[in-house]
């Protein structure tokens, strides 16, 4: 027997109408909380320092410090993205 006044679909008709929520793919790697937000800016200019020193150290031909000045920044940048991308439910 078929039930002709009950719907297949928990949430009847109106539920396919509903505006989809739509985020733009930057807006999924931006921090969202203000201690996310603080994170990102401030590793983000440790990390871009550190880099800059990096580049002066090559101008001097000090490779060892140029390398581990750059491995620091690159560690620094990667922070900036994890801060960006992880969002602390709340």
């Amino acid at each position: 027997m078929i039930n002709k006044g009950k719907s297949a679909k928990p949430g009847g008709r109106r539920r396919n109408y509903q505006s989809v929520d739509e985020k733009s793919a930057i807006a999924e790697k931006l921090p969202r909380g203000w201690a996310n937000w603080l994170g990102f800016v401030l590793f983000a200019f440790c990390g871009l320092a550190v880099l800059a020193f990096a580049i002066v150290y090559v101008v001097k031909a000090d490779w060892v410090d140029a390398a581990v000045a750059a491995a620091v920044g690159v560690a620094l940048l990667y922070f900036v993205y994890l801060f960006g991308t992880t969002h602390l439910k709340v």
